[in-house]
């Protein structure tokens, strides 16, 4: 347990399928789970290994997730898809037990981000905010801070269809395994 004897916040991929959420399909949510879950795998990581979550909010997790079929290699062969879902999968997570975001929507192409949120339990356009997710296999601290800088500019520069001025950048990194969030 990291923090002494401190238990940690449990972060269940499979949860995400379970997620009430206008803007994603529990199929979407199960092959999200899915594609973190073989990242972290494929990466040495068990069930029950730590999340650290820093940048603007800061915390741990523990991750689970459930079971992996025998073929999940074959079908996450193109390792970039992979890693992307699987980022998508902790971001969306996160902003919903974190940040207290849902997703509402998918972004189309050329927006600078990727999915569009609301407060959770409101309705009301001045909770709108953007979410951008990136997710890296393996890399360094420098190379993190790199894709969030180069992520803020994309959304900052992006063309906004609902006037939501309010944005979050998630990068996964799944090596180490870590979660930056930068809050714009």
């Amino acid at each position: 347990m990291a923090g002494g004897d401190r238990p940690l916040a449990l972060l269940e991929l499979h949860r995400l399928a379970e997620l009430k959420s206008s803007g994603m399909t529990r199929a979407q949510g199960v092959a999200f789970a899915e594609a973190a879950a073989y990242c972290l795998e494929e990466r040495g990581h068990m069930q029950g290994v730590e999340l650290s979550v820093d940048g603007e909010l800061r915390a741990t997790f523990e991750l689970t997730w459930k079971r992996l079929p025998s073929n999940v290699a074959a079908a996450y062969r193109d390792q970039s898809e992979a890693t992307e879902q699987g980022a998508v999968a902790l971001a969306i997570l996160l902003a919903r037990i974190h940040l207290s975001y849902e997703v509402i929507s998918r972004s189309w192409k050329d927006t600078g981000y990727d999915y569009l949120m609301r407060k959770v339990g409101t309705e009301s356009a001045g909770t709108i905010a953007r979410l951008e997710v990136s997710g890296i296999r393996q890399g360094t601290g420098v190379e993190i801070n790199q894709r969030v800088k180069r992520k803020a500019q994309q959304v900052r520069s992006g063309r906004s269809r609902y006037g939501e001025t309010h944005a979050f950048v998630v990068v996964i990194e799944f090596n180490t395994p870590v979660a930056r969030i930068k809050e714009l």
